[in-house]
């Protein structure tokens, strides 16, 4: 619709591994990607999704754009020979959403990243390069402002 030609869609879910995936609906937010039993009680509340990893999908990449409700670590560990080309990287950070969608801190999150600069994309547009302590203080500040994710751009470091 943008009139862009470099994108390709893929009708699957990013993840570590490649299997079926379930996807819980939720009133607050997009699908969130969550392992929950199939019953007949849940069976309404679900989808179910081909998952596989971004390196089995993409050769290469000069940038990552991912958003996806927690579930970033997964995707992105899933794609360390992406991630090893040395792509800018852009994505929402949460802890809650990580801790909620993957069962991982944000010093976990951050060993993917360890050579790579961190800049918020701050709501009013302005950018700030910044340390990961530093981010964990805007993030509790957004926080307090009931704002549950600080927007990123993670660039390789020289």
């Amino acid at each position: 619709m943008n009139g862009a030609d470099n994108i390709t869609i893929f009708p699957v879910s990013a993840s570590d591994r490649t299997g079926m995936a379930t996807f819980h609906r939720s009133q607050h937010s997009n699908k969130t990607l969550r392992e929950i039993a199939i019953t007949p009680d849940t069976i309404s509340q679900i989808d179910v999704v081909f998952s596989t990893t971004l390196d089995a999908l993409v050769e290469e990449a000069d940038v990552i754009k991912i958003d996806i409700e927690g579930r970033e670590f997964a995707a992105l560990k899933g794609a360390s020979r992406l991630i090893s080309q040395r792509p800018v990287v852009f994505l929402e950070f949460s802890p809650v959403f990580m801790r909620h969608g993957c069962d991982v801190d944000a010093e976990t999150f951050w060993t993917l990243f360890s050579d790579y600069q961190i800049t918020i994309l701050h709501r009013d547009m302005s950018q700030e390069t910044t340390t990961t302590d530093r981010l964990m203080q805007v993030w509790a500040d957004y926080m307090s402002r009931n704002v549950t994710h600080v927007d990123l751009m993670l660039t390789p470091t020289a």
